[in-house]
């Protein structure tokens, strides 16, 4: 902020503009406090590394958010291979860690695929059983399987693509039309 009380802001010029006060951020009017994170990788342990530093990361999303999230997006690779052991240890620390009021939507990524298998019971059906409802809302069969998700936070969609292959990094033909539905259905629905 400069001595005319205007904040600069590069505004994606060269040399930068002025915002005049009014334009300012405004604290009392924010719509939505999220936190995206990705590739946590978290271990069995809890003394992992990967697990300290998810916990240290939620502690400082929450102080930088002065104490209120609305919602956590983890987008994939939450897990370092998959196994039941790392999805119980992530659940554990969502459990202790993230609060009440902050709702968790994640994103199922390929370390998240035990021994490259998504077939039954290793999609999002293991994440479900672990977390239930902090993870899902009212998840379809075809969701779970696919490790897909669809939650609306104070008025807000937000739709997560699992990743049913390893190697390929391509979502499948069936998860590209889940989410087009799922994008009309929230055009129709939400303002």
């Amino acid at each position: 902020m400069d001595g005319s009380g205007e904040a600069s802001y590069n505004g994606g010029k060269e040399g930068g503009e002025t915002m005049a006060n009014t334009e300012r951020w405004d604290e009392r009017n924010i719509l939505l406090r999220f936190a995206a994170l990705s590739d946590l990788h978290i271990g069995e342990s809890p003394a992992a590394q990967a697990n300290r530093r998810f916990v240290r990361a939620l502690d400082r999303l929450y102080a930088a958010a002065g104490g209120r999230l609305d919602a956590l997006l983890v987008a994939g690779d939450i897990t370092d291979w998959g196994t039941d052991g790392q999805i119980r240890e992530f659940a554990r620390i969502i459990r202790e860690c993230l609060r009440p009021e902050t709702v968790l939507t994640a994103a199922i990524g390929n370390h998240d695929i035990h021994d490259n298998r998504f077939d039954s019971g290793l999609g999002g059906e293991r994440f479900f059983a672990a977390l239930g409802d902090r993870m899902y809302s009212d998840p379809t069969a075809e969701e779970l399987e696919a490790g897909n998700s669809r939650r609306t936070i104070r008025g807000f969609r937000f739709l997560t693509l699992g990743l049913r292959n390893y190697t390929s990094g391509r979502h499948e033909e069936a998860d590209l039309a889940w989410l087009r539905r799922e994008l009309t259905a929230a055009g129709e629905e939400l303002p």
